[in-house]
């Protein structure tokens, strides 16, 4: 079997790997609840025992850190998890795994031991929070301890071994600290705080990674204090620094007991909740016609973000999902008189983010 190949059953495959034998062994002679592990110390105690009790070979002792790594932190990922300069963590199979530093995606000299070892990690990751990878069911996304989404993707849908795409936890930037990074001047951080103080409607666009998310909490943070905002988020990453900041979160369906919760549902939520302001992390379905008929109707100085390559691309695309969402053209023309700015990020080949065109609308 290829390395980057998962076996038929990784599960049973890992019972058969010392490496997991080991770990589980250690966790089984307490009670195995994430809640209730020992100290380190006394955690590699354990396999140091188990070890000299030949459980598992003699080498094994030598991997006695690396087993430690993957129950108290994160694996084989532990050293990239822990480097502040790392943005992106993607991991394309046992033997590729790649980050952004800033400058791109480049490669890192970490390995998986096989396919099977990075399976086991992300079911264990994944299990962590209440959720499973399996055929059935190949994708999964969630927040790990530390505040980082990990996205995961696995056979059948991947080919191969399974994907791992992490984007690690930030905290929220000043607008002051992008200025300072080089992503904006400092004369148009100066108006668009002007604009957030003014309660224009703002949708910040860019591709994947551009830095949306990153400008959007950064201006959320110049809003006055006294106001009320309601943001919808499918994962938890805007995180301003503000006191009346009240998140919604979507979800998945789940069996028979969980129905799915969209970002649509949830704006019309959110306007019973007394909101200042609506905050959508990212509009891209039907809830556009809702976002764009709040901004119109009270709900100014309100902000979302949109997957675009131009800020006239986005125009171009927020017009088709409200032609999607009402099959009315009157709908495309609130949309035209609802949003005020058009604020446009582009990731560079080098990797830095760069606030390319701020268009006014109206």
């Amino acid at each position: 079997m290829s390395r980057t190949e998962t076996s038929a059953d990784p599960r049973e495959a890992a019972e058969d790997d010392p490496y997991w034998r080991l770990i589980d062994a250690a966790l089984e002679m307490g009670d195995g609840e994430a809640a209730a592990l020992p100290e380190e110390a006394e955690m590699r105690a354990r396999m140091a025992t188990l070890v000299a009790d030949g459980l598992v070979p003699a080498w094994m002792a030598e991997q006695i850190p690396s087993c430690a790594d993957e129950i108290y932190r994160y694996g084989p990922l532990t050293p990239l998890m822990m480097a502040g300069d790392i943005t992106d963590i993607v991991v394309n199979g046992p033997d590729e795994i790649l980050v952004d530093r800033g400058q791109g995606l480049l490669p890192e000299p970490v390995r998986f031991r096989s396919a099977d070892h990075l399976y086991a990690f992300a079911a264990r990751r994944l299990g962590r929070a209440g959720r499973t990878v399996n055929r059935a069911s190949p994708l999964a996304e969630v927040d790990m301890e530390d505040g980082s989404r990990l996205h995961v993707v696995a056979p059948p849908i991947s080919t191969g071994a399974v994907q791992l795409s992490i984007r690690k936890f930030r905290a929220s930037m000043r607008l002051e600290t992008i200025v300072e990074s080089g992503m904006i001047s400092a004369q148009d951080a100066q108006f668009l705080r002007e604009a957030v103080g003014s309660r224009k409607n703002i949708i910040v666009a860019g591709g994947p990674g551009a830095g949306k998310t990153t400008l959007m909490g950064a201006l959320l943070d110049e809003v006055d204090p006294r106001q009320r905002i309601v943001g919808i988020e499918d994962v938890p990453e805007l995180r301003p620094a503000r006191a009346q900041y009240v998140r919604l979160l979507t979800r998945s369906a789940n069996g028979p007991f969980m129905a799915e919760t969209t970002v649509r549902d949830l704006v019309r939520e959110a306007l019973r909740m007394r909101p200042d302001r609506l905050i959508v992390g990212e509009v891209r379905g039907t809830e556009a016609l809702d976002m764009v008929t709040a901004m119109s109707t009270g709900m100014a100085g309100s902000m979302t973000t949109l997957h675009a390559n131009s800020a006239a691309s986005a125009l171009d695309r927020l017009e088709v999902l409200l032609h999607m969402a009402s099959g009315s053209v009157r709908s495309v023309e609130l949309g035209r008189r609802a949003v005020d700015l058009v604020i446009f990020i582009r990731r560079q080949d080098d990797g830095r983010r760069v606030v390319e065109s701020i268009e006014r609308l109206g």
